[in-house]
């Protein structure tokens, strides 16, 4: 390089170097100046500190000092809504039993005292229920929800309110299968937040309550309805820029797919979403679509897919037993696949996997139920009572009718909770009844023929007693192998099988068993539901078509109606007291 050409390109070199050095030093002077200059950060407003707070949340160790100085310049202040904002700023950004601490902070410090702001400690309910909700500790979560529950109520805050109840709907819908009973309190929230300015205002509040509604609908079947509120939802996302939120709807609408039968529909929509599900760490919904991905592969005859995302879900439980009741299908279709392809040691991992499954879904939420039952359902029970006689008290001033009323009233509230007690206590000592008597009533069909006490008081029916005593062994052979289970057994059938006719046949069951042919049919395959629902928690799990079919009902009304009679109770509350038991 020519001299007077490096004269003059070495002082541009030179100067460049000593802006970038100068600039570099800038840097590190600002970033230390925001991170550890506390005095400096002490000095600013409560706007500024919050405002460096919130505009540096993507650079956490900055974001911190200024949440931690707003929460120091609170306290100093001794101003409680100041320092429960700084404790909540810190909340935000922490994590785990830190997160926690924080957020139990606020509402020991705000529980009993008159603020300024409608704020606390109602968010910090929420957001550490929230906290527990996403950490699958519904345990937890519920007593949070109920506690922050009745201090909104105290407070008149109807925010939070239908907030609060939104999560206990959920809690319903997911972990204890009342979805009548979520979708009933979840449209109520869904009312409140799809109000006009609401809308606006609560735009996420908004969607999360549509996508409920949406997902509730599938539970129940009501495919149409589902699909209505996972389009408008999506339609809704898209128009306020929630994106993350749009995906929800479409994973949502791919659940319902699937049970719509479109099953290439459904694989599409559940690919579109797992990005989202990923980023969002959401390891439950991210199951329930690896599992939906699986069953919906395997309708196509695309089994070696299939098998791969169902072991997905297999291995998201194995590492952090998260689960739905809903996977379950997909767990019995992995534990097929190792039997055919005989990998025992697969086999055995997922029957494990299948009995724990089992074993948290009857006991783990028995606590949940309970808590949900007496300091929910009858709370608002007795609220809606409380409402009803106040509002009859009110106007009693305008009208002596209206004292007669109340005390009628009163009367009947009284005469319907011992009613409901006495009804109960009559149920309980029933199923307490069958579930003594059920196995052990039976005598020998033969026993109770060849008993002498029993053959004296026999009529004459009009068939030699050779062929009463080879029905009755038939009929013992008859039981013991379950023929009454075919659905299609009748008079016919069942002469055939005992060897004889149908009109022997009825005099021998009518006189022997004091029943008719059909009710000793029924009444063997109710003995049979009760038995296996007594011994075998998964078929407690079946729905009452399922357990109806699998008794030799033909459907499920039957089956009912058959139930009731035998043991003058319904099913549904059998099985409930003997999952409770």
């Amino acid at each position: 390089m020519p001299i007077n050409l490096m004269m003059f390109v070495l002082p541009k070199i030179v100067l460049r170097g000593i802006a970038c050095l100068f600039i570099a030093f800038l840097g590190i002077c600002k970033s230390y100046s925001q991170v550890l200059d506390k005095d400096s950060l002490i000095n600013l407003s409560f706007e500024e500190l919050y405002n460096g707070y919130s505009a540096n949340k993507a650079q956490k160790d900055v974001s911190i000092q200024y949440a931690r100085a707003f929460l120091e310049k609170g306290r100093a202040k001794k101003d409680i809504d100041l320092e429960s904002y700084g404790l909540f700023y810190m909340a935000e950004l922490s994590e785990n039993e830190v997160k926690v601490q924080f957020l139990d902070s606020i509402i020991q410090l705000t529980a009993n005292t008159k603020l300024k702001y409608d704020t606390f400690p109602e968010l910090a309910y929420i957001s550490l229920a929230d906290y527990y909700y996403k950490q699958r500790l519904f345990d937890k979560a519920l007593p949070i929800l109920l506690k922050g529950l009745e201090s909104s109520k105290i407070n008149g805050k109807v925010y939070e309110i239908n907030r609060i109840n939104y999560f206990i709907a959920l809690i319903k819908s997911e972990r204890l299968e009342k979805v009548n009973e979520a979708l009933t309190i979840v449209r109520s929230s869904y009312a409140f937040f799809s109000k006009d300015g609401n809308k606006q205002k609560y735009t996420r509040q908004y969607l999360e309550c549509m996508y409920a509604l949406g997902d509730m609908h599938r539970k129940l079947k009501q495919n149409d309805s589902a699909s209505f509120y996972n389009k408008l939802g999506k339609k809704e996302a898209t128009y306020s820029n929630e994106n993350e939120l749009g995906a929800y709807f479409t994973f949502s609408e791919g659940l319902n797919e699937f049970y719509q039968g479109a099953f290439k529909a459904a694989e599409d929509s559940l690919l579109q979403s797992l990005t989202t599900l990923y980023k969002k760490e959401d390891i439950a919904n991210l199951s329930l679509a690896y599992n939906y991905l699986g069953l919906a592969y395997l309708k196509q005859d695309k089994k070696d897919i299939a098998i791969s995302y169902l072991e997905k879900t297999d291995s998201i439980f194995t590492s952090t037993g998260i689960f739905n009741i809903e996977v379950r299908p997909g767990f019995e279709v992995l534990m097929r696949h190792y039997s055919e392809t005989n990998n025992m040691e697969k086999q055995l991992e997922i029957v494990q996997n299948l009995l724990e499954i089992d074993r948290l879904y009857n006991t783990q939420y028995k606590d949940i139920r309970n808590l949900m039952e007496v300091e929910y359902d009858k709370k608002n029970l007795l609220e809606e009572r409380d409402q009803l006689i106040n509002s009859l008290a009110q106007t009693k001033k305008k009208s002596e009718v209206w004292k007669y009323l109340i005390v009628l009233v009163v009367l009947a509230l009284g005469s319907l909770s011992l009613f409901y007690f006495f009804q109960q206590r009559k149920y309980r000592l029933r199923f307490e009844k069958v579930l003594s008597n059920n196995g052990n009533e039976k005598k020998s069909t033969k026993e109770t023929a060849t008993n002498p006490n029993s053959i004296s008081k026999k009529q004459d029916i009009g068939v030699p007693q050779n062929i009463i005593d080879e029905i009755l062994e038939n009929l013992e052979r008859f039981e013991h192998k379950q023929h009454y289970l075919n659905p299609k057994m009748n008079s016919y059938l069942m002469a055939e099988k005992t060897n004889t006719n149908t009109k022997y046949l009825s005099k021998v069951i009518n006189e022997y068993k004091k029943k008719s042919i059909i009710n000793y049919l029924n009444d063997l395959r109710i003995e049979y539901a009760i038995s296996k629902l007594k011994n075998d928690p998964k078929f407690r799990v079946y729905t009452i078509k399922a357990i109806a079919e699998d008794s030799g009902f033909n459907n499920p009304t039957s089956f009912s109606s058959a139930f009731r009679k035998y043991t003058q109770l319904n099913p549904s509350y059998f099985i409930k007291r003997i999952n409770n038991n």
